[in-house]
């Protein structure tokens, strides 16, 4: 008779084990579900345009660029208009059809400038996406000094002409109010 009852308690050790083993998955969602954060940067979605690992970088009060990259993965171009907190305008970035744009690095498609961070390096920044057809969404975007990490050491805004006052490719800025026709003096 002992040993029938070892199997049934080893049956019921064995039971009570997968129970106690399989309890952990069920209370703990399986992390590909969700999605996850894998960058220095914040990711959103404005309609079928995706924005990944966006950071601004730059230190209060001077000026900041985003950096990251927007992918279009529709089948028609598509507009994006980035507003950051600290710029006059909001600047629109182009996405062709099945496309990345990267925003921000020397190689980039495009630049958001800001022409005067207001919040400081290890703080967040507001950030709002809009595209037409998907409304907007806004995404606090964390803030790094161009000192905190090695790789943002190169990440600076783009120059303008000095001359013309046209921006570089990718680029917008304010027009000019000046409308004041040059003046001559008499001879």
């Amino acid at each position: 008779m002992k040993t029938p009852r070892r199997r049934t308690l080893a049956g019921l050790a064995t039971v009570g084990a997968l129970l106690v083993g399989s309890g952990c998955s069920t209370m703990s969602p399986t992390q590909a579900l969700k999605p996850a954060q894998l960058s220095d940067g914040v990711s959103a979605r404005v309609g079928n345009v995706q924005a990944h690992a966006l950071v601004m970088v730059g230190d209060k009060g001077q000026p900041g660029v985003l950096t990251g990259a927007i992918t279009n993965p529709g089948t028609e171009p598509v507009t994006v208009t980035v507003s950051a907190a600290g710029s006059s305008s909001p600047t629109p970035v182009q996405v062709p059809p099945g496309a990345v744009v990267e925003l921000g690095s020397a190689t980039g498609d495009a630049s958001v400038v800001v022409p005067a961070l207001e919040a400081a390096a290890g703080t967040m920044a507001p950030v709002q996406l809009s595209t037409p057809a998907g409304g907007q969404v806004q995404v606090q975007v964390p803030v790094h000094s161009r000192e905190s990490l090695p790789y943002y050491s190169t990440v600076t805004p783009p120059a303008t002409s000095a001359t013309t006052g046209t921006p570089t490719p990718g680029t917008t800025e304010s027009p000019s109010t000046d409308t004041a026709e040059p003046t001559t003096s008499p001879s």
